[in-house]
Order: structure tokens, then C-alpha cells, then sequence
């Protein structure tokens, strides 16, 4: 876990060190704690609604996405 942790980068880093330091190394007693709150934190929401305006918008070539499908 502590070789996890040692690869974050800047924001997320700083984050888990603040955990850790808060819960005396307790914060993450394993990998599938880790990533959830990870991406409970950093991840953005996956609402399905901003995912399918997101598909609509790409185009291909000169042709939206919804009429090349």
C-alpha cells in the first residue's frame, strides 16, 4: 500500500498523506478502500445523462456521432 501511494501525484498525494496522518495509518487498510475513496475524491461524476450529451457531441469526419451510428 505504501508503494501505492508513494506513485500519486501532487493534489492526490497531498490528499492520502492528510488521511493517513488524520487516521495514525489506519485510512486505507486495503486496496479496495483505497480506490474507492480515491475516486469518491477525484473521479467526476459519471451521471448518465452528461455521458450521453458527452457521445452526441463527437462527430465523425463531418457527420455526428449519433447520425455515423
Amino acid at each position: 500500500m505504501n508503494f501505492l501511494l508513494s506513485r500519486l501525484p501532487g493534489k492526490a498525494k497531498q490528499w492520502a498523506l492528510v488521511k493517513l496522518f488524520d487516521n495514525n495509518n489506519n485510512a486505507f487498510p486495503a486496496l479496495e478502500g483505497l480506490q474507492r475513496v480515491l475516486r469518491l475524491a477525484f473521479e467526476p461524476p459519471q451521471d448518465e445523462s452528461r455521458m450521453l450529451v458527452e457521445f452526441f457531441v463527437f462527430r465523425q469526419g463531418k457527420v455526428s456521432m449519433r447520425d455515423y451510428v
